[in-house]
């Protein structure tokens, strides 16, 4: 993957980004993850965790997900990429679909990211080639042993630069950045926070306001608890999956 910084300074202030840490909540590295910790401080009480390096898939999961595993084994799938993920027309511009193929060798063709938007996130259909991302983070296939997280809703995406999810909440969740780097902005339930604007520009607009801000690079687990509101954006190349449980 191209993994080069993108150049963003001229299209996202700093203000957007964390000032002080580079993630704004609790923090771990995978190598002090506690089963029992996480169980009961955060999945039954429901606060965000990010996990440095939780990310770690089975090694024959983790090699489709670098481009050359990924195009070998999907690259003439073909999918849908819309500025805005289960936007159902709602930026005005029509649903694009192209192999995966074109659309991963046209990332690295964006020269004004901030109006190239399109995004590939979608839900998992058993019996396509995407079908291996339902595979879980070795981190919860330990929780399992304890805690069954029985998923209903995997959702893989590739995206660039400014590219992501406007504000949203759902159930459970976790987040594994397999390349890339992203900006997550989170609200708790009690500031609920939805919208039906691309990412971006509704950031241009209003900024991120008192969002909990948060980085996840490559190889990190987010831990997204249940109705939290989040919005989230790449600040380069973006290659993941989100598990709902």
């Amino acid at each position: 993957w191209n993994l080069k910084e993108a150049d963003l300074s001229k299209v996202l202030p700093s203000s957007w980004l964390p000032a002080e840490k580079p993630c704004e909540v609790d923090t771990i590295d995978v190598s002090q993850f506690d089963v029992f910790v996480f169980t009961h401080f955060y999945f039954i009480r429901q606060r965000p965790l990010l996990i440095k390096g939780g990310a770690r898939m089975r090694p024959d999961v983790a090699k489709l997900y670098t481009r050359e595993g990924l195009l070998k084994t999907a690259g003439d799938y073909t999918i849908s990429l819309e500025e805005l993920p289960y936007g159902g027309g709602l930026t005005g511009k029509r649903t694009v679909s192209k192999p995966l193929r074109d659309y991963v060798e046209s990332l690295d063709r964006r020269t004004k990211p901030e109006e190239e938007l399109h995004y590939f996130f979608t839900s998992t259909v058993a019996g396509t080639p995407l079908n291996f991302t339902t595979a879980q983070p070795e981190i919860i296939q330990a929780v399992n042993k304890y805690v069954e997280l029985d998923i209903y809703n995997t959702q893989a995406y590739i995206g660039g630069a400014l590219m992501g999810s406007p504000y949203h909440f759902h159930s459970t969740a976790g987040n594994s950045l397999m390349y890339g780097k992203k900006l997550w902005l989170l609200h708790p339930p009690a500031r609920q926070v939805w919208s039906n604007e691309v990412i971006y520009r509704s950031l241009q607009q209003s900024g991120p306001g008192d969002a909990m801000k948060c980085i996840q690079e490559a190889g990190d687990f987010l831990f997204v608890p249940s109705l939290w509101s989040h919005g989230v954006i790449c600040l380069n190349n973006c290659v993941g999956v989100a598990h709902e449980w």
